[in-house]
């Protein structure tokens, strides 16, 4: 009798520690240092609360106990924020980072030696970065690896893009200016690399004047642009790493009389609102996106690394996923049919997951794919009305 009282004693205590561990049914638990602006009205535009927002809709589908804490772009509020999750009594499972200002040691060195495990997402680490980590025990245990867009392509998208726009316009050679959003952040080193892909693709139709940095801000790039236009009033051509600048640079563009469309021709990134509306009145050529997307489809992956159907190594490169693509004037309807109110909750996340469709040979996360996947589901409803 005391044994099976003791028995029982034992399994409530142990029961009682796995719910506080794993709340509410919840399969585990994940904590977001997001490292942007909470507000998607700040000059930095609605990116950071697009990924945010995605995130959820996945958790939520995925069954994932999910806090995200804003950075609002402040360096030492990131590291701030590690440390109260580090500290927290109840730890999350999971810490999701950015290597945002390759902040990504710094990070690592707070969690190392709580049971927390790291994945990057967004922004790879650099070499140096990955040989001093790999080189340190304590830092590699915490880290399981990076789910990054290919930012190459983005940068390279909004530049063929404007190219070929220019070159169905404009005499040749095309001059381009080029506004980047930062010297050192992984994504934006890579996006200027695609750039400078298209560029020596097309090295006879088009010649890039200067490049230039706008730290991701509207007010930035408007003021960039300003100055570029006063120096290369012949250009043609305006390369911008995310809509911010490119909204930025539109505004300067019209001040100075020119017609966006007509006379200049301007691409960002993000898929942001403001962004896409500008495409469709013909202000933009492009808006390249999908990379906010890349929170939410790292979460699903680390939800079937968690269950054990999925092997991530830290020491291997960033796994890339293709995301990216580019929405113009004939695919902009398309786009805002179905998500132009960022209603993330249409897409059934379960479906993407190898742990719950062990059939699923590959994961597919382009635009195209979660399109059809809607669609399906539209038409299965339908047809059940």
């Amino acid at each position: 009798m005391k044994f099976k009282q003791c028995f029982l004693i034992f399994f409530l205590a142990f029961f009682s520690i796995c719910c506080l561990h794993v709340k509410d049914g919840f399969c585990m638990q994940v904590d977001f240092i997001n490292p942007g602006a909470s507000n998607a009205t700040s000059e930095t535009g609605e990116f950071w609360v697009m990924v945010s927002e995605f995130i959820k809709a996945a958790a939520q589908d995925l069954e994932i106990d999910l806090d995200i804490h804003y950075a609002q772009r402040e360096y030492v509020k990131m590291i701030d924020l590690t440390k109260k999750v580090v500290q927290n009594e109840s730890k999350p499972d999971y810490l999701l980072l950015v290597n945002e200002k390759l902040i990504a040691q710094r990070l690592l060195k707070i969690v190392s030696g709580s049971d927390i495990k790291v994945l990057l997402i967004l922004n790879d680490l650099t070499k140096q970065q990955k040989q001093e980590i790999m080189a340190s025990e304590k830092l590699s245990r915490q880290l399981i690896g990076a789910i990054i867009p290919d930012n190459v392509s983005a940068g390279y998208l909004i530049a063929k893009s404007l190219i070929e726009r220019g070159l169905e316009k404009k005499d040749t050679p095309l001059q381009m200016v080029a506004i980047n959003g930062s010297r050192v952040t992984p994504a934006a080193v890579d996006r200027e690399k695609g750039l400078h892909k298209a560029l020596k693709k097309h090295s006879g139709s088009v010649k890039l004047r200067q490049l230039t940095y706008g730290e991701w801000r509207e007010d930035k790039g408007y003021l960039k642009t300003k100055v570029l236009l006063k120096r290369y009033p012949d250009t043609d051509l305006i390369w911008a790493a995310n809509d911010p600048m490119a909204l930025g640079a539109l505004r300067a563009v019209r001040e100075k009389g020119k017609v966006p469309g007509e006379d200049i021709f301007i691409g960002g990134l993000n898929w942001s609102a403001k962004g896409l509306s500008a495409v469709e009145d013909n202000s933009l050529v492009t808006s390249v996106g999908g990379h906010f997307m890349v929170g939410g489809w790292a979460l699903l992956m680390l939800h079937d690394f968690h269950k054990g159907c999925l092997e991530i190594k830290n020491n291997d490169p960033g796994i890339e996923i293709d995301v990216f693509r580019n929405i113009d004037k004939q695919r902009v309807a398309d786009y805002k049919k179905y998500f132009g109110d960022q209603n993330w909750n249409r897409i059934d996340f379960q479906e993407f997951s190898k742990y719950l469709n062990p059939d699923l040979k590959e994961y597919k996360f382009g635009l195209e794919s979660i399109l059809a996947h809607i669609r399906e589901g539209t038409a299965n409803t339908e047809k059940g009305d």
